[in-house]
């Protein structure tokens, strides 16, 4: 129960704002079966960085480990670190 109620306390997505304003990738698989990829368009749109990016994987499932996602994912890295 001190789990559930810990997590209540930090629900994000009910804030009208998220406070973050440094550079952000959400990457999102859209054939993810435990998290609806709407869920990264609705964190991105409360974003206060203007430097946000939503990118959905069409086939990507939940966890983005195959090779295919896992390139991706290091070049939004190195991108970023660039």
């Amino acid at each position: 129960m001190n789990l559930i109620e810990e997590a209540a306390r930090h629900r994000l997505l009910e804030r009208p704002e998220l406070p973050i304003r440094c550079p952000v990738r959400l990457i999102h698989g859209m054939a993810d079966a435990d998290v609806p990829w709407r869920t990264s368009l609705r964190v991105m749109e409360q974003l206060a960085s203007p430097d946000a990016r939503l990118i959905l994987v069409k086939d990507g499932e939940h966890t983005l480990s195959r090779e295919q996602d896992l390139l991706l994912l290091t070049r939004t890295l190195g991108e970023l670190l660039a």
